[in-house]
């Protein structure tokens, strides 16, 4: 929690990403098996730089999946947030203060 409060300090900006670009962004890491789930990939990275993980350059690599950004941006337009469940992530460790704050504020209301 000491780094995601010292990112919003500091970078208030990065946090203006959608959840959607989030989810996308997290998705094609997973499928691709690039598994290098960064706050600059998922959240600071332009869109070009991000798609650039995805299309080879001189070293071919298995997440290579895409020969081109615009491939990577489509597939990034055609993911469904609806089928992000958050309950997994809710319940990592983590998470537990910024949720037990969460989940209280709502039921106050």
């Amino acid at each position: 929690n000491t780094v995601r409060k010292n990112k919003l300090y500091n970078k208030p900006k990065d946090f203006m990403v959608g959840l959607g670009k989030m989810y996308a962004r997290y998705k094609l890491i997973i499928d691709s098996g690039y598994n290098n789930v960064t706050w600059n990939s998922l959240v600071h990275a332009s869109d070009r730089e991000f798609a650039r993980i995805f299309i080879p350059g001189s070293h071919k690599k298995s997440y290579h999946m895409f020969s081109n950004e615009l491939g990577v941006l489509d597939y990034l337009a055609n993911v469904d947030i609806r089928e992000l469940n958050i309950e997994k992530y809710k319940e990592l460790p983590v998470n537990e203060e910024l949720v037990r704050k969460y989940e209280s504020k709502g039921k106050k209301h």
